[in-house]
């Protein structure tokens, strides 16, 4: 994750009132996808596991963390990666569980929501 681009090309313009331009990086593809604009806005919605990284957390009026039980975990990453969730399972996940614990993200959160058992 390129926090510094995500920051530069996304957040301060879009702070500045700025129309925003920005390539998104498709991992899959490994590359990155067309130039995107985004016209200047009252309210932008920024997601993603490192959306609260402190690096950005100074640019939101809002921080929501978004969470789900860890069944409901597994049933959606077997669903999405199929064959890939191993690696979720073994790398990605205690990676992304060191970097909430170790930047207090559910901790500095405004709000928090658990969507498992609507």
């Amino acid at each position: 994750m390129d926090l510094t681009r995500l920051r530069e090309e996304v957040l301060v313009p879009a702070q500045a009132g700025a129309a925003v331009r920005s390539r998104a990086y498709a991992c899959r593809k490994g590359a990155y996808l067309p130039e995107q604009c985004v016209p200047p806005a009252l309210l932008y919605i920024l997601e993603g596991s490192y959306s609260h990284h402190p690096i950005l957390a100074g640019f939101y009026d809002l921080k929501v963390f978004v969470t789900c039980s860890k069944e409901e975990q597994a049933r959606r990453l077997q669903a999405r990666e199929g064959e890939r969730y191993e690696n979720f399972v073994l790398r990605w996940i205690p990676l992304e569980e060191a970097y909430f614990a170790q930047c207090r993200i559910e901790a500095l959160a405004d709000l928090l929501w658990d969507p498992t058992n609507l």
